[in-house]
Order: structure tokens, then sequence, then C-alpha cells
């Protein structure tokens, strides 16, 4: 919520809470010569929901979803 306070367009935002379903979407909007900035988690390999530690890794998903 912060950062959309700072948007001057606020039109042009879109807030998927799901992490992992908003990098597929970012990744699948990007064109050649856009930069795609994935930020928050830091480097981490899990998630931590309630009392559940769950596998998620940004790079790893980015990687899968670029298949590099």
């Amino acid at each position: 919520k912060d950062i959309v306070k700072g948007c001057k367009d606020g039109k042009k935002i879109v807030i998927e809470e799901n992490r992992e379903e908003a990098i597929r979407k970012a990744l699948a909007e990007i064109e050649c010569g856009d930069i795609l900035m994935v930020l928050g988690k830091g480097h981490e390999e899990y998630q931590i929901i309630g009392n559940k530690h769950i596998e998620c890794s940004d790079k790893k998903m980015i990687q899968k979803w670029l298949q590099i």
C-alpha cells in the first residue's frame, strides 16, 4: 500500500498477492529492453506463512520459467 501511494498513476498498477503468480505475470508481460526487479524477499529459499515454512525461491522460479 505504501508503494501504491507513491505512484503517479495508480490506474496502471496491478496488485497480485500471490508472489509466485505475480512474478509469472510480470515475466509474461516484459519485453526486450525492459527491466524486471523482484524485490522484498531477498535470497531466502523459503517463505514463512503463519507457522509454516514453504519452499519458495524467486531465483529458481524465474530460471524455470525462462528455461535458463
